[in-house]
């Protein structure tokens, strides 16, 4: 009798711990799927322009909350902004006609315009299918038509 008690109970706190993991697992839910990306947005000018584009951790704060509360714990503290991210990182652009990645490393990846005015997305992957976008917006010039608000034929 008292060993069939023993594996209820036990059955009975494997389950309230088990929903609790569950319960407790929804704050940064949210974003546990994606990337950020700084720049979100830009705009170049001319061909070869160029854009530097750092991937990084949106749940940055959670992560240090929680490093912060298990000090006195044996998780390590956790202090890199990327910690969380699973290199190598696969960078491509929507639209190759308008630009590409020309080099990256780490974290980064450098976007060249070929100068086609238009807008062109830059997408990025992490090894665990993460994801994230920023987008390039190219002109010819500044004050072009789109910038101040006339068309071409108006000029």
């Amino acid at each position: 009798m008292k060993t069939k008690w023993i594996k209820t109970m036990s059955a009975g706190l494997a389950m309230v711990g088990l929903l609790g993991l569950a319960a407790g697992c929804g704050e940064d839910a949210e974003t546990d799927t994606a990337l950020a990306v700084t720049p979100a947005s830009s705009t170049v000018y001319a061909d070869g322009a160029t854009v530097f584009l750092t991937a990084y951790d949106p749940d940055q704060g959670v992560y240090e909350m929680r490093a912060k509360v298990s000090l006195d714990s044996d998780v390590p503290e956790t202090s890199n902004l990327n910690s969380h991210i699973l290199l190598p990182l696969e960078w491509s652009v929507v639209n190759p006609a308008m630009g590409r990645i020309m080099a990256s490393a780490g974290y980064s990846a450098v976007y060249e315009s070929y100068g086609p005015r238009g807008q062109n997305y830059i997408l990025v992957r992490d090894q665990g299918g993460r994801e994230g976008i920023a987008s390039v917006e190219q002109r010819w010039q500044a004050g072009d038509p789109e910038t101040t608000g006339t068309t071409e034929t108006e000029e």
